[in-house]
């Protein structure tokens, strides 16, 4: 029987000139992730450029976001772009059914 699973997607848009920082940021997010058997995808929308959904997909009743590392990346990668138009648009969590 497949364990239920959680869901948290993120949006965010990047100045273009800020994307390698964030590409930076969102590879120790992922590397730190793998570490905790979570799953980490990043997509580009594809006619918007700076415009990305992030997931961040787990076991449900646990929620590593807050765990040592990955916390802590998670909380950089959201503080390195709150001043410009990086900050999080939106994020919302889901559980499969």
């Amino acid at each position: 029987m497949q364990k239920d699973r959680r869901l948290v997607i993120s949006y965010r848009s990047i100045a273009l000139d800020r994307r390698h920082a964030y590409d930076a940021a969102w590879m120790a997010v992922r590397d730190r992730a793998e570490q905790l058997e979570v799953n980490a995808w990043r997509f580009a929308h594809p006619d918007s450029p700076g415009l990305f959904v992030e997931f961040l997909e787990f076991e449900h009743g646990s929620d590593p976001r807050g765990a040592g590392a990955l916390g802590q990346a998670l909380e950089a990668l959201d503080a390195g772009f709150e001043d410009d138009p990086g900050d999080v648009r939106s994020r919302s969590a889901w559980v499969a059914t």
